[in-house]
């Protein structure tokens, strides 16, 4: 299916938007509660706002090919208790705007969930997570990110602010629950970079 304007919201026992080949969303704006979110053997995101609740992956895509799920732009809320974004096989995020929270607690799931190389060449992915396992985006990516595991448990409601090496202000959010894990990325992130993450009172230096 492809998804290219409108307002819908779906409640479902099962995906809410399934196909055997390719789910693609354009436009519109999409409200989800399910067991999954989207479910494609391709998934292609290059527009729209998405708010997807998942009580197991919110984004899947079953393709062991590069690219299986790709996200160039729009806006994706997505609170999963498995992983928020599952590829078979490789996954790409050159723009939009992610906001990601993962619960999952088991060793197989986590914020990002790829079988394939992990690419971020744009946008804006601010993510928390529990203790799941957790992946970063991969050493190809030209924007930088910081993937960090906590010493402890912080709650809901903490923020976390990201700083460069002057001292200067990157990101700044504040996940709704409670969380161990955060990955960090916005425009302008270089690979190879310090940075400075504040969660609470845990200060942690990380490279891009």
């Amino acid at each position: 299916p492809r998804w290219r304007g409108g307002v819908i919201t779906v409640l479902a026992g099962d995906d809410a938007l399934h196909a055997d080949g390719a789910v693609t969303v354009q436009g519109g704006a999409l409200t989800v509660d399910a067991h999954e979110g989207l479910e494609g053997e391709t998934v292609a995101v290059s527009g729209g706002v998405l708010s997807l609740v998942a009580d197991d992956d919110g984004v899947n895509a079953g393709s062991k090919k590069a690219n299986a799920l790709r996200i160039t732009g729009g806006v994706v809320s997505i609170f999963s208790q498995g992983d928020c974004l599952d590829a078979n096989g490789g996954m790409a995020v050159t723009g939009g705007e992610l906001t990601l929270y993962s619960a999952a607690q088991n060793p197989e799931d986590g914020i990002l969930d790829s079988k394939g190389e992990l690419v971020l060449t744009g946008g804006t992915v601010l993510a928390a997570g529990a203790a799941g396992t957790q992946m970063g985006f991969g050493e190809t990516s030209s924007q930088g990110s910081v993937l960090a595991a906590l010493e402890q448990e912080v709650p809901a409601g903490t923020a976390v602010v990201l700083t460069d090496e002057s001292g200067a202000e990157v990101a700044r959010f504040t996940p709704e629950e409670a969380f161990s894990v955060v990955l960090v990325s916005v425009p302008g992130m270089a690979p190879g970079k310090t940075y400075t993450l504040t969660v609470g009172d845990q200060v942690v230096t990380v490279t891009a």
